[in-house]
């Protein structure tokens, strides 16, 4: 009896940590596409009130303290309060990009991801920015991940119940317990 419930708990540990690691990261990512749109939120209100956008030297410092260069009855913040680190779900700083070039708006906010590096100021496959948190990139990297992980377990399971059916020996096939 005990060998045959051996390749279905190795089967189903495989799919609960499986799903786990999946959950993990999905929540991780979700988390720094919020991180970024409340950074983003926070900018807009410091511009209606200080009449500019945090520069580049300002950061997003600039949210949570005033800067020395405004006045106390211009800069009305704290616009953000990050806590102890600005850091994203991966333990990196957010970053902030002003003047941001091209397209995509005046400023960007990004997090490195979770390599934790970047070479292209937040668009990288795995950085998420606010110009593009939800990209087509992500979204695809996404659901390749998901293939690759279901067939990785399938090819697990198969090698399982080969084995299993292996060390029973020849002809006597899955009912040989009986």
């Amino acid at each position: 009896m005990k060998r045959k419930s051996l390749p279905i708990a190795l089967l189903l540990l495989c799919s609960v940590v499986w799903t786990t690691q999946a959950a993990i990261h999905s929540t991780k990512r979700g988390r720094a596409r919020n991180d970024i749109g409340n950074c983003v939120f926070a900018v807009k209100i410091f511009r209606e009130d200080v009449g500019r956008y945090p520069t580049q030297e300002e950061g997003l410092k600039a949210l949570e303290s005033k800067p020395d260069t405004l006045s106390a009855d211009v800069w009305r913040g704290p616009y953000i309060t990050f806590g102890e680190d600005r850091a994203d779900p991966w333990g990196n700083e957010y970053r902030y990009i002003y003047p941001l070039e091209g397209k995509q708006g005046p400023y960007g906010v990004y997090s490195l991801g979770p390599d934790g590096a970047t070479s292209s100021s937040g668009n990288d496959d795995d950085d998420m920015n606010s110009s593009d948190p939800d990209s087509p990139r992500t979204v695809a990297r996404a659901r390749k991940r998901k293939y690759v992980a279901a067939l990785s377990l399938g090819i697990i399971a198969l090698v399982v119940v080969v084995l299993w059916m292996k060390r029973k020996g020849p002809n006597k096939g899955m009912n040989a317990d009986k």
